[in-house]
């Protein structure tokens, strides 16, 4: 949210309010994400990245003497040096470093992905991170997914686990006769204010114009694990792996009645660049998936 242009040094007091207020609102509150722990153990980074680097190296069949530069800059796609953060979802302790990509907009779903490694098994799987829309009986996409599993649809990921994450409640508080809220940690889920402010009359006033800001949606914070983790179809070797990759692919979004609505429904939720990084359909011979 951000406010009409003003000089800080003839009105300093708008931002000493601010930087006042800002630094009492709590990591959370302040844009940190509270359900996201950083890893200092060397040797559980050390874990995650050999989990990586032989996953790169299976699924690009790649040879760890002769191919080792290319092997080296493939794992570093994924793994910001010396950076690993565990998150915990519906129980699973996931470690990951550098997403596979990252949404830089300032308003939507903030998608990201990440090859992850699970905590336990040391199994490389796929994160994706999104602010879904938070609205009535929407149906999550884990839940599409695992439905289609049941129903015995092909060529989909395998859903490992699924859930919000969990964010902090607001309680009135009572500092040096000044009324505050302030936040305390809660098993809710994280979700976005923009909306609730939208009708605010100081909203109507810096925005005349600004019908925009009342079509805003209210967005809920959500990780979904998949235990295949791939390459885009852009890295197919010869047309036998191409061949292979799409039919596969055409066969899962083209289920039989009645699963063809629910097939189809989970294909119009994800846009193109998740469905280069989420959608395994095929393992070719040599072991690379390829996600469509």
């Amino acid at each position: 949210m951000v406010t009409e242009a003003f000089d800080y040094e003839k009105n300093p007091q708008i931002l000493i309010d601010f930087v006042w207020r800002f630094v009492r609102a709590g990591q959370a509150r302040q844009g940190f994400d509270p359900t996201a722990v950083a890893v200092d153990s060397e040797q559980d980074r050390g874990t995650f990245l050999a989990a990586i680097r032989s996953h790169v190296q299976l699924q690009l069949g790649l040879n760890p003497e002769t191919d080792k530069e290319k092997l080296d800059n493939e794992t570093d796609r994924h793994y910001y040096h010396g950076v690993i953060t565990r998150l915990t979802i519906e129980g699973h302790d996931i470690w990951v470093s550098r997403p596979l990509w990252l949404s830089r907009a300032i308003v939507g779903r903030c998608t990201a992905g990440y090859w992850g490694v699970r905590c336990d098994t040391e199994d490389v799987v796929f994160v994706k991170d999104i602010w879904r829309t938070d609205v009535e009986d929407i149906e999550l996409e884990g839940d599409i997914l695992r439905d289609l599993q049941e129903k015995g649809v092909e060529h989909i990921p395998t859903v490992l686990c699924h859930e919000d994450a969990t964010g902090e409640g607001l309680r009135t508080s009572l500092i040096n006769t000044v009324r505050f809220l302030t936040p305390f940690a809660i098993d809710t889920p994280q979700t976005t204010l923009v909306d609730k402010f939208a009708d605010k009359p100081w909203v109507k006033s810096l925005h005349p114009r600004g019908s925009h800001l009342r079509k805003m949606v209210p967005r809920v914070h959500y990780r979904l694990v998949m235990s295949i983790a791939g390459y885009p179809l852009s890295t197919f070797e010869g047309s036998r792996e191409l061949l292979k990759a799409t039919y596969d692919g055409f066969i899962g979004r083209n289920a039989p009645s009645p699963l063809v609505c629910c097939s189809q429904r989970w294909f119009r939720s994800c846009d193109g660049r998740a469905r280069e990084s989420e959608h395994p359909s095929s393992r070719s011979e040599s072991g690379k998936y390829h996600p469509l």
